[in-house]
């Protein structure tokens, strides 16, 4: 699961854009698509609340934007073919990129690391992983609960993910924080476990010229009660992920 807010706070829809009011709420956000999303697959979009269109795709667009930057990246590790990059950002949890190339096609690593069902064969700190609702076939509600490990406590995060496709030829699978506003969604977590802010999380899925494709995945997340170190450190077990998911779809 994978954007959104700025700095280490959750932010209401409201404070965002828009004045949404939940997820029966707000319509379509006026005028057209950012300049930067022309030519993207918008099926995404379809019945989701105007005020989380707009959320997203500020988000989606400033995620491109840090991709893009690759003379503020950090090349802070390299291990079993991938590499992770850092990002770091004054009074923000720093930014990680990851990176490896895969002998698959995009779209069936789309599919893979879309399906809520196999985050746990992947994610080894994942205990479980839910979808809530489902607005169409690019578009869904989701939670994942982490395992406890070292000094992190159980944790859990319920974003909205979206999946999208880039005139490029590339994929795009991101998420974001659901807002607190959102009740029906925002908190039906355990009393022992922290909820993890995600600010982005996103896959960048691309093709390869003979065959294949390399997959990015940045993130960006808030472990609340975390010092700055630890939540780094976790998240480069996240970032790392990328391996796991080449090592078991080459296998198959």
């Amino acid at each position: 699961g994978l954007v959104g807010g700025e700095g280490g706070s959750r932010a209401s829809v409201s404070d965002r854009e828009g004045s949404g009011r939940g997820v029966r709420g707000a319509a379509p956000p006026e005028g057209g698509a950012p300049d930067a999303l022309q030519g993207f697959d918008l099926a995404w979009e379809k019945g989701l609340p105007g005020s989380v269109v707009a959320v997203a795709r500020k988000n989606l667009v400033d995620t491109m934007q840090l991709m893009q930057d690759k003379e503020a990246w950090q090349l802070t590790s390299q291990s079993r073919g991938a590499k992770v990059w850092r990002i770091p950002r004054q009074n923000e949890p720093t930014i990680l990129i990851s990176w490896v190339e895969m002998r698959v096609p995009c779209e069936e690593l789309c599919a893979y690391i879309s399906d809520t069902s196999t985050r746990p064969e992947w994610d080894n700190l994942c205990d479980f992983a839910v979808d809530f609702r489902q607005y169409n076939l690019n578009s869904k509600v989701m939670r994942v609960k982490f395992k406890k490990k070292f000094m992190v406590a159980p944790r859990d995060i319920v974003v909205f993910s979206h999946v999208s496709h880039a005139p490029d030829g590339s994929i795009w699978a991101w998420g974001f924080d659901v807002p607190e506003e959102f009740e029906e969604w925002s908190r039906p977590h355990d009393a022992n476990v922290v909820r993890a802010d995600i600010l982005r999380a996103a896959y960048n899925v691309r093709p390869l010229p003979g065959g294949g494709g390399e997959g990015f995945y940045i993130s960006q997340a808030a472990k609340n009660n975390l010092p700055e170190f630890a939540n780094e450190l976790s998240g480069k077990w996240a970032a790392m992920s990328v391996a796991d998911i080449r090592d078991i779809l080459h296998k198959r």
